[in-house]
């Protein structure tokens, strides 16, 4: 939960310089859900969709990253832009 905190914040601190907050800056947040603990309890597998106006799709890709902390590994899905 605290990294969704900390994303938000970001596309806050991001999107609140001097151009407004509009739903063309929402459609390009990605959006962190389903997150899943590992059955030994060290890593936390979650989804990240985006939004692809043009194509008119919003495709997701699963990472997992350890619990502690770290790089998040992508698992499945269609690169990101």
């Amino acid at each position: 939960m605290k990294r969704i905190a900390c994303v938000l914040l970001v596309a806050g601190t991001v999107y609140g310089g001097s151009r407004p907050f509009d739903v063309n800056a929402l459609l390009k947040i990605q959006r962190i859900s389903d997150p899943q603990i590992s059955p030994d309890g060290k890593q936390v597998a979650f989804t990240v969709q985006t939004v692809e106006v043009e194509q008119n799709t919003k495709p997701k890709q699963i990472y997992v990253v350890a619990l502690n902390g770290g790089v998040p590994r992508k698992l499945a899905g269609k690169p990101r832009p």
